[in-house]
């Protein structure tokens, strides 16, 4: 039977090499090792799942399908590490303490199945269904249905609470869903020893101890690359991946241009502009009016010391270009302290203060409230991005969000996202 299993996931890698050359570059990377029945039981695994090394487990059961739906499997267990989803599960394990590891399997799966049924059919599922006309998904949970709406908007995150957010607290201890992807330990986290309820074994039982963990992003930097080159990146797949491997353009560049544009500004004649002499002609000076902006610094322990450096120093320019009176926010799920900053020195000395969750609502809502902050009209967020935000933009508020090098790689639900 293992040979079987082999010959038909070499029959499903060869399909993709034909028809769907993104998927197939991604698909050599991946490592077949087959798993028992046992096994599979062990580690809540119905018929497939991945490792971030690329190693990938198969029951007896991926047998039963066609060709194409066994090819759509590899590519749905592509893009679930092309998106990083076991990576970003660990980031929300940190920032909330707690976190069902099947409900965000199913919120990536929405994600994911947005991308590979616009190429490649997949087996039918009891739990997660997609309706690409409409835009919207069904997730079926112990018999209660959680429609999700605009999916193409969303990222993994914002389906997760909307689903944990509709779900009785009861009922993730009655549900079991199989994995589709695996978690393992995550290197990183203090606390990565815990195990939540039914997430099975530790990855090493499958992946093996020591091995290499692939960088995903860059592979598929050159999926696509092939892909264009053979012109056959199908729409759906290019829309929705090409933030994600196309070169980002440059943060610094993106925030100044959008500065320039807000600065209020006037023609004064009581100075001439120096433009004057040279064309022989009187021309008025254009002035630069002052304004006010916040800075909320994500103090959360996920921004580096580097990206703190690049985006203070950033802003001390920014500063001295726009004339701007800036207040400097530090916050990661609460606000800690709010000082308003005259200086590029006095915006280098910030106290930085914090290394709990994210959130950005106490951010808004100090906007808001804070009578010292009721001329502000644009706020600058560095962040990862992996945050709580308002359902709705505020009013009358700009709002630009500086993800870090290591964070989301999709934008923001409103405002202008840049990345380092």
């Amino acid at each position: 039977m293992k040979e079987k299993i082999l010959e038909d996931f070499r029959r499903a890698r060869i399909y993709l090499l034909r028809n769907h050359p993104f998927f197939s570059y991604l698909a050599m990377y991946l490592k077949p090792k087959v798993i028992s029945e046992e096994e599979s039981k062990k580690l809540g695994i119905d018929v497939i799942a991945v490792a971030k090394d690329g190693t990938l487990a198969l029951n007896e059961k991926f047998c039963e399908y066609s060709v194409k739906e066994q090819a759509g499997m590899l590519a749905h267990e592509i893009m679930h590490l092309v998106f990083n989803h076991p990576q970003r599960f660990f980031e929300m394990l940190r920032k909330k303490r707690e976190g069902s590891h099947y409900i965000y399997n199913l919120a990536g799966d929405v994600v994911v199945d947005n991308v590979v049924l616009r190429s490649l059919p997949l087996p039918e599922s009891e739990v997660v269904r997609l309706n690409l006309e409409k835009n919207t998904a069904t997730v079926q949970i112990g018999g209660m249905k959680i429609v999700i709406n605009n999916i193409d908007k969303k990222t993994t995150e914002e389906i997760y609470e909307e689903i944990m957010k509709d779900m009785p607290k009861d009922m993730l201890k009655k549900v079991k869903v199989p994995t589709e992807f695996l978690f393992g330990k995550d290197e990183d986290d203090a606390d990565s020893d815990r195990k939540e309820e039914g997430t099975g074994t530790e990855i090493s039982s499958i992946s093996g101890k020591g091995k290499k963990e692939l960088n995903w992003k860059d592979l598929a930097v050159e999926a696509y690359t092939q892909a264009k080159l053979r012109g056959n990146v199908p729409a759906g797949l290019e829309r929705l991946v090409e933030g994600l491997v196309k070169p980002k353009i440059n943060w610094k560049t993106v925030l100044r241009r959008y500065f320039s544009q807000l600065i209020p500004y006037d023609y004064t004649y009581s100075k001439p502009s120096k433009k004057s002499e040279a064309v022989g002609v009187y021309i008025p000076a254009i002035k630069k009016e002052g304004m006010e902006l916040a800075v909320a610094i994500d103090t959360s322990g996920s921004i580096s010391e580097e990206d703190l450096r690049d985006f203070v120093s950033e802003m001390a320019g920014i500063i001295q270009q726009c004339n701007a009176t800036v207040w400097a926010i530090i916050c990661d799920c609460e606000v800690y302290s709010v000082n308003k900053v005259k200086n590029i020195s006095e915006l280098k000395n910030i106290k930085i203060k914090g290394g709990g969750g994210t959130s950005h609502i106490p951010v808004f809502e100090e906007l808001k409230k804070n009578p010292k902050l009721k001329n502000v009209k644009v706020l600058v967020a560095l962040t990862d991005g992996y945050t709580e935000v308002p359902k709705k933009p505020p009013q009358g508020l700009t709002t630009f969000w500086v993800i870090s090098r290591d964070g989301i790689n999709e934008k923001m639900p409103f405002g202008v996202t840049v990345f380092m």
